[in-house]
């Protein structure tokens, strides 16, 4: 679902679940993201995480990378869809994409999607030839500013 869309009611979100299929492929699928309204815009910070996301080292084509990935974020009018979040971080499992660039894109296709007030994702990548990555990736809406009390 595109942002900008008109957000989708119930059924619509009910009926895109269910019809959500991943076919394993070179590059990530960011069509299997779904967005799902939110009702309490900037009252609250989401966070999600995964300790099984995998992806494959360019050089090594067949050795998995392995990772734990933890996102939060700020909702304004949409969040995203955790089945289809899922999916989306489980079509990377074919990609060939270095540490670095794995948080830099989820961060910007998820918050190309939902628009909140800021996305921040942290990737703990194990330890490879004896070094370790971890990678912090973030978008602040440009203008916002927490309301700290």
């Amino acid at each position: 679902m595109v942002p900008g869309d008109k957000m989708p009611s119930r059924a619509d979100i009910f009926k895109a679940v269910k019809e959500l299929k991943m076919v394993y492929t070179e590059k990530p699928q960011p069509e299997l993201l779904i967005r799902i309204p939110n009702s309490y815009p900037g009252q609250f910070e989401e966070e999600h995480s995964t300790m099984e996301f995998t992806s494959l080292c360019p050089f090594n084509p067949g050795q998995p990378d392995y990772a734990k990935l933890t996102i939060r974020y700020m909702p304004d009018k949409a969040m995203v869809e955790l089945k289809s979040l899922k999916m989306y971080l489980a079509s990377f499992r074919m990609c060939q994409i270095f540490h670095e660039e794995v948080a830099p894109l989820i961060v910007g296709t998820l918050y190309d999607l939902l628009e909140p007030f800021y996305l921040n994702m942290l990737a703990e990548f194990s330890i490879r030839g004896g070094i370790a990555t971890v990678t912090n990736a973030k978008k602040i809406r440009p203008g916002w500013e927490p309301n700290i009390q």
